[in-house]
């Protein structure tokens, strides 16, 4: 790490969480874009006893610019879009599952493919409103019990999952599940599938409709596909199910039943115009080179584009012709830095070992 203090920077050696080589990549590029202040290196594991000597130093970012600690981001989620057609990143994308919508083609459910943080959650979301004809509002967290298929011997007939909910959807996140992963993505379709019927027989909704967004389904096995394939395929009416996906070759025995939409990282072009967009809305003269600095810098990523974008005009507007470009996430890293530096020891290592 580099404590920066009256022009200078002075090297501080930390005893910093054990990374490993596959993860250092992803920490660096993910948390560091547009940052030249942290520098990742594994050290030597010390024992407790041991400690190393380091200077308290004032942290500060980039060239003299701060963010005031405790800032919240919202531009990225306030210019999410909301409908298909407001989509600027996979415009072409979107316009097609909006046709097909509008046309009529029968895909009762679809596959969303593509690397993490590219938008797969947002364009879904765009497509339950289409679907259902409404917004989603107030989506909140719940635990929710899940009862399981007692005929295979269990020692526990239900067990206790974590969901995003509105009154239209339900998202889970397979990843955080470590057993019984399709019986309770099936249980989950069946219930949601029975409260629409239910629904609709009680005509208490003035609009019909339901989804369940499928978070990580790489880590559906080949027999819970074909088992959940089967599932859908005696369902009627309207229940949609959405899978997100990393890679769609592990979802071969799903394809069948559904729209596939492949989303690519998206190109500078792309966020520069997203950026340009941003910038119009919130009355802030953007520079043409300074947004392609920013893009440049994101590496293709979308949301710390706009994170970036956020930071350095916090930190300083209007901007300077050589304007330093911020991350966004300086103060999270300085704090982490600073109680590393504060205590030394095992329990500390344990703490923010990744």
């Amino acid at each position: 790490y580099k404590g920066r203090s009256t022009g200078s920077s002075t090297s501080i050696p930390i005893n910093l969480t054990h990374i490993g080589d596959e993860n250092k990549k992803e920490v660096k590029e993910s948390m560091l874009k547009g940052s030249d202040c942290l520098l990742i290196k594994k050290p030597a594991l010390v024992e407790e006893a041991s400690s190393v000597s380091c200077k308290q130093t004032q942290f500060t970012i980039g060239s003299g610019e701060k963010l005031k600690m405790g800032y919240a981001f919202n531009w990225g989620r306030k210019y999410q879009p909301r409908a298909l057609k407001d989509f600027i990143c996979h415009r072409e994308k979107a316009r097609t599952v909006l046709e097909n919508l509008v046309k009529g083609v029968e895909y009762n459910h679809c596959i969303f493919e593509g690397p993490p943080g590219v938008g797969k959650r947002t364009m879904a979301l765009a497509l339950i409103r289409e679907y259902v004809g409404e917004d989603i509002n107030e989506i909140r967290e719940e635990i929710r019990d899940v009862k399981l298929n007692a005929s295979k011997g269990r020692p526990r007939s239900s067990t206790s999952i974590k969901v995003k909910v509105s009154s239209k959807h339900i998202e889970i996140s397979l990843c955080e599940l470590k057993w019984d992963v399709t019986d309770v993505v099936m249980e989950l379709i069946k219930e949601t599938h029975q409260d629409e019927y239910a629904k609709r027989r009680a005509k208490i909704s003035r609009v019909y409709g339901a989804a369940i967004i499928v978070h990580e389904a790489d880590s559906l096995s080949k027999d819970g596909q074909r088992q959940i394939g089967s599932l859908l395929e005696t369902i009627e009416g309207n229940c949609k199910v959405i899978f997100c996906c990393f890679d769609i070759s592990r979802l071969q025995h799903l394809k069948s039943l559904c729209m596939v939409t492949q989303l690519l990282p998206p190109s500078d072009k792309e966020i520069v115009e997203v950026l340009n967009f941003v910038a119009k809305e919130e009355g802030i003269q953007l520079p043409h080179q300074l947004a392609k600095i920013i893009a440049e810098k994101s590496k293709h990523c979308l949301q710390q584009a706009i994170r970036s974008f956020e930071a350095t005009w916090h930190s300083n507007y209007p901007f300077k012709e050589d304007q330093h470009v911020l991350s966004g996430w300086e103060g999270e890293l300085a704090e982490i830095a600073k109680s590393i530096i504060e205590e030394q020891t095992s329990k500390r290592y344990e703490a923010f070992k990744f």
